[in-house]
Protein backbone atom coordinates (compact mmCIF):
# COMPACT_ATOMS: atom_id res chain seq x y z
CA UNK A 1 0.00 0.00 0.00
CA UNK A 2 1.33 3.42 -0.93
CA UNK A 3 0.92 6.46 1.28
CA UNK A 4 -2.01 7.59 -0.86
CA UNK A 5 -3.74 4.28 -0.25
CA UNK A 6 -3.45 3.08 -3.84
CA UNK A 7 -0.83 1.28 -5.90
CA UNK A 8 1.46 3.33 -8.11
CA UNK A 9 0.95 2.96 -11.85
CA UNK A 10 3.54 1.05 -13.84
CA UNK A 11 2.78 3.05 -16.99
CA UNK A 12 1.74 -0.18 -18.76
CA UNK A 13 -1.81 -0.70 -19.91
CA UNK A 14 -3.56 -3.43 -17.96
CA UNK A 15 -4.01 -5.36 -21.19
CA UNK A 16 -0.48 -5.46 -22.58
CA UNK A 17 1.22 -8.28 -24.39
CA UNK A 18 4.89 -9.19 -23.93
CA UNK A 19 6.42 -10.48 -27.15
CA UNK A 20 9.59 -12.59 -26.91
CA UNK A 21 11.39 -12.44 -30.23
CA UNK A 22 12.86 -15.90 -29.66
CA UNK A 23 15.93 -17.14 -31.50
CA UNK A 24 17.20 -14.91 -34.25
CA UNK A 25 20.38 -14.27 -36.16
CA UNK A 26 22.26 -12.14 -37.05
CA UNK A 27 22.32 -9.18 -34.64
CA UNK A 28 20.20 -6.22 -35.73
CA UNK A 29 23.10 -3.75 -35.64
CA UNK A 30 26.87 -4.24 -35.40
CA UNK A 31 29.62 -1.63 -35.17
CA UNK A 32 29.78 -1.14 -38.96
CA UNK A 33 26.05 -0.18 -38.89
CA UNK A 34 26.56 2.36 -36.10
CA UNK A 35 28.26 5.74 -35.89
CA UNK A 36 30.99 5.92 -33.23
CA UNK A 37 31.73 9.61 -32.72
CA UNK A 38 30.56 10.66 -29.21
CA UNK A 39 27.42 12.22 -30.73
CA UNK A 40 23.76 11.21 -30.55
CA UNK A 41 22.24 9.30 -33.49
CA UNK A 42 18.82 7.78 -34.21
CA UNK A 43 18.24 4.04 -34.15
CA UNK A 44 15.09 3.17 -36.13
CA UNK A 45 13.32 0.04 -34.86
CA UNK A 46 10.28 0.35 -37.16
CA UNK A 47 11.49 -2.52 -39.35
CA UNK A 48 11.54 -4.87 -36.35
CA UNK A 49 8.82 -3.92 -33.84
CA UNK A 50 5.17 -3.38 -34.81
CA UNK A 51 3.20 -0.14 -34.69
CA UNK A 52 1.90 0.45 -31.16
CA UNK A 53 4.98 -0.93 -29.38
CA UNK A 54 5.35 0.92 -26.08
CA UNK A 55 8.49 -0.75 -24.61
CA UNK A 56 11.39 -2.60 -26.18
CA UNK A 57 14.02 -4.88 -24.66
CA UNK A 58 17.48 -4.83 -26.22
CA UNK A 59 20.61 -6.88 -25.79
CA UNK A 60 23.63 -4.59 -26.06
CA UNK A 61 27.33 -5.59 -26.13
CA UNK A 62 30.33 -3.26 -26.24
CA UNK A 63 34.08 -3.67 -25.94
CA UNK A 64 36.91 -1.16 -26.40
CA UNK A 65 40.70 -1.34 -26.42
CA UNK A 66 40.73 1.05 -23.43
CA UNK A 67 38.64 1.44 -20.28
CA UNK A 68 36.09 4.18 -19.59
CA UNK A 69 34.40 4.07 -23.00
CA UNK A 70 30.61 4.13 -23.18
CA UNK A 71 27.29 3.62 -24.89
CA UNK A 72 24.22 5.66 -23.97
CA UNK A 73 20.77 4.84 -25.27
CA UNK A 74 17.36 6.39 -24.58
CA UNK A 75 13.95 7.07 -26.05
CA UNK A 76 14.21 9.54 -28.94
CA UNK A 77 13.54 13.12 -27.85
CA UNK A 78 14.11 12.33 -24.15
CA UNK A 79 16.74 14.83 -23.08
CA UNK A 80 17.94 13.18 -19.86
CA UNK A 81 20.44 10.34 -20.20
CA UNK A 82 19.24 9.14 -16.78
CA UNK A 83 15.99 7.99 -18.41
CA UNK A 84 17.81 5.51 -20.60
CA UNK A 85 20.67 3.04 -20.52
CA UNK A 86 24.35 3.67 -19.76
CA UNK A 87 27.02 1.06 -20.37
CA UNK A 88 30.68 1.71 -19.53
CA UNK A 89 33.78 -0.40 -20.13
CA UNK A 90 35.59 -1.06 -16.86
CA UNK A 91 38.59 -2.75 -18.45
CA UNK A 92 40.16 -2.83 -21.88
CA UNK A 93 39.18 -5.65 -24.25
CA UNK A 94 36.50 -7.11 -21.95
CA UNK A 95 33.05 -7.24 -23.57
CA UNK A 96 30.16 -6.14 -21.37
CA UNK A 97 26.46 -6.73 -21.91
CA UNK A 98 23.18 -5.24 -20.75
CA UNK A 99 19.52 -6.06 -21.46
CA UNK A 100 17.67 -2.78 -20.89
CA UNK A 101 13.96 -2.08 -21.31
CA UNK A 102 13.39 1.31 -22.96
CA UNK A 103 10.17 3.22 -23.62
CA UNK A 104 9.38 3.62 -27.31
CA UNK A 105 7.45 6.50 -28.88
CA UNK A 106 5.11 6.31 -31.85
CA UNK A 107 8.04 6.84 -34.26
CA UNK A 108 9.69 3.64 -32.87
CA UNK A 109 13.10 5.32 -32.64
CA UNK A 110 15.76 5.41 -29.96
CA UNK A 111 18.81 7.66 -29.66
CA UNK A 112 22.27 6.16 -29.07
CA UNK A 113 25.75 7.56 -28.44
CA UNK A 114 28.96 5.52 -28.67
CA UNK A 115 32.53 6.50 -27.73
CA UNK A 116 34.61 7.26 -30.80
CA UNK A 117 37.99 5.58 -30.55
CA UNK A 118 39.11 2.01 -29.89
CA UNK A 119 35.88 0.08 -30.42
CA UNK A 120 36.21 -3.65 -31.00
CA UNK A 121 32.58 -4.71 -30.41
CA UNK A 122 29.28 -2.83 -30.62
CA UNK A 123 26.24 -5.04 -31.06
CA UNK A 124 22.54 -4.26 -30.58
CA UNK A 125 19.73 -6.80 -30.84
CA UNK A 126 16.00 -6.44 -30.19
CA UNK A 127 14.97 -9.36 -27.98
CA UNK A 128 11.39 -8.44 -27.07
CA UNK A 129 8.72 -5.77 -26.85
CA UNK A 130 5.42 -4.82 -25.26
CA UNK A 131 2.31 -3.93 -27.25
CA UNK A 132 -1.28 -3.32 -26.20
CA UNK A 133 -3.28 -6.54 -26.30
CA UNK A 134 -5.94 -6.63 -28.98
Amino acid sequence: MWASGSKASSGLASASLLVDRGSFTPHDWIQTDLTLDDAAHDLDLSGIVPVGTTWVQLQVWISYTTANKFMFMRTKDYNMTETGMRLYTQEANVPICQRPWLALGADRKLTYTLSAAGNTVAVISVVGWIVPAT
